[in-house]
């Protein structure tokens, strides 16, 4: 909900609707929300009771203290329901949505350049890349990302990038006749005995659940 009151807080500073406007988006920005949580509700509904089933009262407690963290649909996008595209759609005028899908491909442009910036710094240090090495994979990572960050995103619980043991997937989707050309052969063995191991899992898990969509 905080995310999503983000979200109108930009349009009203972007777009800037009547009044009126503003609090049937503000409503379809709630909405949203709830419809996003309805589905990951009666999952975790039914896990719960699956969890239970057949035990004895004086064993339930002991049943849901081991039950772990339950992750189900990791990426709720309430920005995805057709209520909050109403909203707007209907809401904004033709300039107003314009001027807002500028203001949101402008923040996407610079989130993925972040992103890109992150997993390549990373590879420089653990892979002891040179400027031109950089410069290479740089493009080559870019492309990645482009293609799958959004699978590589829906199979983590958290932001993939900030983390030491994932930050280098996209790397695993550059192919290895392309490593090649980039990389010397010191740096190709550390890629492929140490860190390509590490991740390889990961991405072939990843490219599974993309083929299964």
């Amino acid at each position: 909900l905080q995310g999503m009151q983000v979200k109108v807080e930009d349009l009203e500073r972007v777009a800037k609707p009547s009044p009126e406007v503003l609090a049937s988006l503000e409503t379809a920005a709630k909405g949203a929300v709830e419809r996003s949580l309805s589905a990951w509700r009666g999952e975790v509904d039914r896990w719960v009771r699956q969890s239970v089933q057949g035990a004895r009262p004086q064993e339930i407690q002991k049943r849901l203290m081991s039950m772990g963290s339950y992750y189900g649909d990791r990426n709720l996008v309430p920005e995805g329901q057709s209520l909050w595209k109403s909203a707007i759609d209907h809401g904004l005028t033709a300039e107003q949505r314009k001027a807002w899908k500028v203001e949101t491909d402008l923040r996407e442009a610079y989130h993925g350049q972040g992103v890109v910036g992150l997993v390549i710094s990373e590879a420089e240090r653990r892979l002891r890349l040179g400027p031109e090495q950089t410069a290479q994979l740089q493009s080559k990572v870019a492309a990645v990302i482009k293609e799958y960050g959004a699978d590589i995103g829906r199979y983590f619980s958290s932001p993939w990038y900030l983390q030491s043991y994932s930050v280098l997937i996209p790397l695993a989707g550059v192919p290895e006749a392309e490593m090649k050309t980039v990389l010397q052969e010191s740096q190709m063995e550390v890629w492929k005995e140490r860190e390509f191991n590490r991740i390889n899992s990961y991405w072939s898990n990843i490219e599974q659940n993309r083929k299964r969509k």
